[in-house]
């Protein structure tokens, strides 16, 4: 990407800020333009991602999403909380997402709660644009409902990058505690 070659090979090249603005912006294009979800019209899970800039970041966790589709059915919403241009530009690109681009900056829990209500499925999942699922991820949260069909939400497994536990999901218990 673009990144790199600003980090790694600037201190010896003579490239300008307006050429490196615009390798990234076809990088970011190249990687958008390869990306194609599945799609539905009546998906089980709809995926809502709020994001606010961090292209890079929302495009890895697409690229994830692609590689690791399993058999539940699910549509991507993205709410785009007023962010610079060339990310509305360059999501556009993907190919089975359902973007919203907010005009004013909304906040994260109204971008939920928008998500929420153009959700299609049956399940509204929630991921934050720097996640990288894993295989099996979906439907193993999918197959917790189907186990418990009292469960009202299910958490999943996190794991740094480096292979650490983040956390472990959590209950919550009838009087609200958890």
């Amino acid at each position: 990407s673009g990144d790199v070659v600003q980090t790694q090979l600037m201190p010896d090249l003579e490239i300008s800020d307006k050429q490196l603005a615009h390798a990234q912006k076809f990088a970011a294009f190249a990687r958008a333009d390869q990306i194609k979800l599945p799609t539905s019209s009546t998906p089980e899970v709809s995926i809502i991602i709020p994001i606010y800039n961090q292209l890079d970041l929302t495009l890895g966790c697409l690229e994830s999403l692609v590689r690791h589709t399993g058999e539940t059915g699910f549509e991507v919403i993205i709410i785009d909380d007023n962010s610079e241009p060339r990310v509305r530009e360059t999501l556009s690109r993907v190919q089975g997402l359902h973007l919203i681009s907010n005009k004013e900056n909304q906040g994260f829990i109204y971008n939920c709660n928008l998500g929420a209500n153009k959700a299609l499925g049956k399940y509204v999942l929630f991921l934050n644009n720097d996640t990288e699922v894993c295989s099996g991820w979906l439907d193993a949260m999918k197959q917790v409902f189907l186990d418990r069909p009292r469960a009202g939400a299910v958490g999943a497994k996190l794991v740094y990058p480096d292979g650490h536990l983040q956390e472990a999901g959590g209950i919550l218990w009838e009087d609200a505690s958890g």
